[in-house]
């Protein structure tokens, strides 16, 4: 933890970091770990994955909205942010006309969330496994 900011040098700038472990502490992963444990183990969805600071839920999508909320909820509780830059949602399976009524309802709820177009699956199976996406 900091007593005071550090001076972290990028090129020529100088940035203050100031909150949170201290970059390149090999405890922080560990400390991160340990105040989001359980959250993670609390939440009820079909999958729930998660590795340091990196999370996957899976499931219905009224589930999954709801642990998204819920998980931006205790995050904010426990002096975490969740950057919803980085959060994307994918929409598997029903008709092209449920998916972007899901796809709607979630923009509504999470509009800084980023919905891929349903092509977007399909390439990240391909290029993870060299084989076609599953039927």
């Amino acid at each position: 933890m900091y007593s005071r900011p550090s001076n972290l040098i990028y090129g020529n700038q100088v940035l203050q970091s100031a909150r949170g472990v201290q970059q390149g502490d090999p405890l922080g992963s560990l400390f991160f770990c340990l105040v989001t444990k359980d959250l993670s183990k609390s939440l009820k969805s079909d999958f729930n994955c998660w590795y340091l600071d990196d999370a996957t839920i899976g499931g219905d999508v009224d589930r999954v909205i709801e642990v998204f909320q819920r998980v931006a909820d205790q995050c904010a509780g426990l002096g975490l942010e969740l950057n919803l830059d980085k959060c994307v949602i994918f929409i598997f399976g029903g008709s092209k006309k449920e998916q972007l009524t899901t796809k709607s309802h979630a923009k509504a709820i999470f509009p800084i969330v980023t919905t891929p177009p349903p092509s977007a699956p399909s390439a990240a199976w391909t290029s993870l496994t060299g084989e076609d996406s599953p039927s």
